[in-house]
Order: C-alpha cells, then sequence, then structure tokens
C-alpha cells in the first residue's frame, strides 16, 4: 500500500493517498492502472470514470517461494497471465517486490516470460539505490558497502535495517533524517530502534535525535560532514555498512569519503 512518505506535505494520509491516485486521471480512456489491492475500492471511481483495467498487486498471492540471501533472490511470480521464473543478483524481499512490479508492466507490453526472467536475471540497483560493492581500504580493511544514500522514507528505512540485520554478522549503520514527515517525524525516527537493536548507529540531522535518544549507545552528530570521520575511524574488516537518508542530508559525502580511503 501507500506508505507515509512526504506526509508532511499532507493534512494526512488520506489526503496523501488521494493524491497519489490522482495519477489515474491522466490515462488514456480504456487504459490499464497496476496499483496495490487494497486501493482498488478506493480508485473505483476513478477507474470507473475512463474504463482503466485495475492490474492489482498483492505480493503474497503474486510472490511465492521466495527465497532471499545476502546476494540473491529468487521466486516465483505470478502474473496475470503466466507464471515466472526470477533470480536476482541482489538481496533482499523488497527487491522482489520492485521486479514483481516491473514484470508486470513487461507482460502487459507483451514481452515474453522468458525474456523478463532474463532481463531481471543482469538486473543490479544504480549507485545510491541499494548498490552492493566491496570497498578495499589501503589500511587492510575490507567492508561491504550497502549505497542506499539517494533517499530514505519510513518504509524503506525499515526495509533496509531488516535487510542488513538479516544478512549481515557485522551490520553498521550510518542513517540521516527522513524528510517531509510532519507532526509524525519524532514516531518514525523513534519506531526504526526495533529494527536496528543489533546494529551499531552512526546518526545525523535533527530528526535523528529521537532514535539517538532510543539508542543511547549510537553516535549523533549534527551533519554527515561532522559524522563521517567517526564512521570511517570505527569500521572493523567485514563489516556490512548501509549508508541511508533523505537526499538534502547529502550522505554521498560519506560514500566519496570511505572511496578516496581505497
Amino acid at each position: 500500500t501507500i506508505a507515509p512518505s512526504h506526509i508532511g506535505n499532507f493534512k494526512n494520509m488520506d489526503a496523501l493517498i488521494d493524491e497519489k491516485l490522482a495519477i489515474l486521471d491522466g490515462l488514456e480512456p480504456s487504459g490499464t492502472a497496476i496499483l496495490p489491492h487494497d486501493l482498488k475500492n478506493r480508485a473505483q471511481k476513478r477507474l470507473q470514470r475512463k474504463n482503466i483495467n485495475p492490474i492489482t498487486i498483492d505480493a503474497h498471492t503474486r510472490i511465492l517461494n521466495p527465497r532471499v540471501t545476502a546476494q540473491h533472490a529468487t521466486a516465483k511470480l505470478r502474473l496475470e497471465t503466466s507464471t515466472l521464473d526470477i533470480s536476482l543478483a541482489q538481496g533482499g524481499l523488497h527487491s522482489l517486490y520492485c521486479a514483481l512490479v516491473a514484470a508486470l508492466v513487461a507482460e502487459y507490453t507483451m514481452i515474453t516470460p522468458d525474456d523478463i526472467s532474463q532481463v531481471l536475471s543482469h538486473w543490479t540497483p544504480p549507485k545510491g539505490r541499494g548498490q552492493q560493492r566491496r570497498l578495499r581500504f589501503k589500511d587492510q580493511r575490507n567492508i561491504t558497502l550497502i549505497d542506499d544514500s539517494y533517499n530514505a522514507s519510513p518504509r524503506a528505512m525499515v526495509a533496509s535495517l531488516d535487510y542488513l540485520r538479516q544478512t549481515s554478522p557485522s551490520p553498521v549503520a550510518a542513517l540521516g533524517d527522513m524528510r517531509e514527515l510532519g507532526d509524525q517525524s519524532e514516531q518514525h525516527h523513534k519506531a526504526l530502534a526495533e529494527h536496528a537493536h543489533s546494529t551499531r548507529l552512526f546518526l545525523c540531522g535533527e530528526r535523528m535525535s529521537a532514535l539517538a535518544q532510543q539508542r543511547p549507545d549510537s553516535i549523533h552528530r549534527p551533519n554527515i560532514e561532522t559524522l563521517t570521520p567517526l564512521v570511517a575511524q570505527a569500521l572493523r574488516h567485514n563489516d556490512t555498512l548501509l549508508v541511508k537518508g533523505s537526499a538534502a542530508m547529502n550522505m554521498k559525502h560519506l560514500i566519496d569519503y570511505l572511496e578516496a580511503l581505497c
């Protein structure tokens, strides 16, 4: 379903959902819309107005037999007219969710199941969007970097932290503020503690102080520039480091700093 990203720009979740569904008004008559299954009824008037065919997404019924490791994810996807096996060179359940949506779009445009599977097997995320790579520092420390620095929202942050904790024996996270959450900001930042209880935390930004209060053992600084050298010094051989925060937090500064140490 729709997550509370950018909720700070709206009166409440109902207003945010209505704004998201307004995109349906731009479809041509008799078009097709792919949308979360629990929004079908809410979107009914808009769908009927232009005779739009809805393809609904329910991960529980469309993603079958998921298998996830740190580096790979496999599953059987049940599409509208076909079922296909996929193998991704990227771990995490969230990767399978993205693959499901991409596969539904591809099937609708008449791409064959074999071609869909083949293309997905070669897909890797771009920099800043969950890309993983090994960094080898000049001082002989080697770490795995999960570069998810481009942006952040509550649901995406939870997914990344869960993935980090489940796949790494030595998880470390450098996290920046999640922006545009309005008066819900404090609760969403605090809630991250439940998903980071075994992770060493390095935090930056005013809003991250809420998480820092839940995790007194974390290191918190006002910005990424002052946090960066502390992260670089504290990293241990074979750590896995997640870097994530809203775009305005400039978390890429940490990525660039660490790459210069290699």
